[in-house]
């Protein structure tokens, strides 16, 4: 455990470092205002590398890799709002805009980050010119809808994320910063994946919580389930997460962190395992059923110390089972066990033993070290993959960066070095304490070094 919090501190500290030699922002954005002729801002920007579809009047400019967009309308400087349609002293100039860094950043701008590309797309595929025409003038500023179009009134927004969005028979968003397809299809995807995983957990809670009443009922006999508790717990996290997602501002990529909190709400309250002397039949995270003979398993291999109890990894045709210690697992084992024992096959953990002692002497001195430290191989591979991470972070700061950012860049790099270089030599030497700082497993005994008899002292 120690070892996880050291590299979640040392990621926060890289986070910090990299913030400091970001791109500064481009201080072009505060000479724009309100009403501000096209031309004073192509005089800035250069001419437009792109407008939307009909009359021109949103535009975006790129320079020095930063992107403005912009709209141009009939502005009212001095209330500070902006019209479709002239309105007494009203000028034609900027009536809003948004400026993003070469990374897409947004710089700065009047248009808020909560305008995101679908809300704009849900709101012109409501628009109706009639109804939008009977609003106020003010009324139809704060909606931020310009009406573009030759001969005929569409309508089009910009968005705080770098799209224009205009009217087609479909709502058309146009991208301004190079996005592609995958920056709309996306993330309506996942939001699609996790509303249905959301509404399958709700519904496989529903069904766990009908078994467990059965199962108090009748009683429970060779069947390894883990209950709807849980599940029940993991649902109502994801469903905070759920709604986070649907409320907030690209809270989308809230369903990175939540569909796999919903997958394993899901394998959690389904899959059950009932068991006989010749198989058991499975029931997957889905919810499907599939019979298994013990004769189809091709492997079996306990997972853990034991300190806690050990888990079991199946692997049967294309599919690998994990069973969790807490479904009830010895009797299961003892049942396979004993069907391992009529068919002259040894034991699981006898098994496994044995061929963890034929990898033993296939390997070289550093190598069986680390054969002996429980998950040494992936701790120390994870150790230099972090420290290659840490190295290269540090250089990159430190080049790019001077004072306390450069002294921060430098420390990086050091401890990028040391780090990995400690944890080989604590493996190489198997000195215990200080294996101690990055494992927290078993250590076996060395095999082959015959074990020290115990002496017993004669009572005086």
């Amino acid at each position: 455990m120690k070892n996880v919090w050291i590299c979640l501190i040392l990621a926060v500290v890289l986070m910090q470092f990299g913030a400091l030699a970001e791109e500064p922002a481009d201080a072009s954005g505060s000479t724009l205002y309100l009403g501000m002729p096209p031309e004073a801002v192509e005089a800035v920007w250069g001419a437009a590398a792109g407008s939307d579809s009909y009359t021109g009047t949103l535009r975006w400019y790129t320079k020095d890799g930063h992107t403005l967009i912009c709209g141009y309308s009939w502005c009212d400087v001095q209330r500070g709002v902006w019209h479709n349609v002239r309105e007494d002293d009203d000028v034609w100039g900027l009536a809003e805009w948004v400026e993003f860094n070469s990374h897409r950043k947004r710089v700065s701008g009047t248009i808020p980050k909560s305008e995101t590309v679908w809300k704009a797309v849900w709101q012109i595929a409501r628009w109706n010119e009639m109804d939008f025409n009977r609003l106020s003038r003010d009324e139809q500023s704060a909606a931020r809808i310009h009406v573009i179009g030759s001969g005929a009134a569409y309508a089009a927004q910009i968005t705080g994320d770098g799209w224009i969005v205009e009217q087609d028979q479909l709502p058309v968003p146009i991208p301004c910063l190079g996005q592609g397809a995958d920056a709309i299809l996306v993330p309506v995807f996942l939001m699609i994946l996790q509303a249905g995983l959301f509404l399958f957990a709700v519904y496989s809670l529903i069904r766990a919580l009908a078994e467990a009443k059965e199962f108090r009922r009748t009683g429970r006999k060779q069947t390894l389930w883990l209950g709807p508790w849980p599940g029940l717990f993991v649902i109502v996290l994801s469903a905070a997460g759920v709604i986070a997602s649907f409320a907030m501002v690209n809270g989308w990529a809230l369903c990175w962190l939540d569909i796999p909190f919903l997958c394993m709400a899901c394998a959690a309250l389904n899959m059950r395992i009932d068991w006989s002397t010749e198989g058991f039949a499975y029931r997957t995270a889905m919810r499907c059923h599939v019979w298994y003979a013990y004769s189809e398993i091709r492997q079996a291999r306990l997972i853990g110390d034991g300190r806690a109890g050990q888990d079991l990894m199946l692997k049967m045709r294309r599919r690998r089972v994990l069973l969790d210690y807490a479904m009830g697992l010895p009797a299961f084992l003892s049942e396979y066990n004993n069907w391992r024992s009529r068919n002259g096959l040894l034991s699981v953990k006898a098994e496994q033993e044995r061929q963890w002692k034929e990898n033993y002497m296939r390997h070289g001195p550093f190598a069986r070290k680390l054969d002996r430290i429980s998950g040494g191989r992936m701790w120390l591979a994870l150790s230099l993959v972090f420290g290659a991470l840490l190295v290269g972070s540090g250089l990159w700061v430190a080049a790019l960066s001077n004072g306390a950012a450069f002294a921060g860049g430098i420390i990086m790099l050091l401890v990028g070095i040391t780090f990995p270089l400690l944890q080989i030599y604590a493996v190489a030497h198997m000195n215990r304490k200080m294996l101690r700082w990055f494992y927290r497993g078993r250590i076996r005994p060395d095999p082959e070094v015959p074990p020290k008899q115990k002496r017993y002292k004669r009572k005086a």
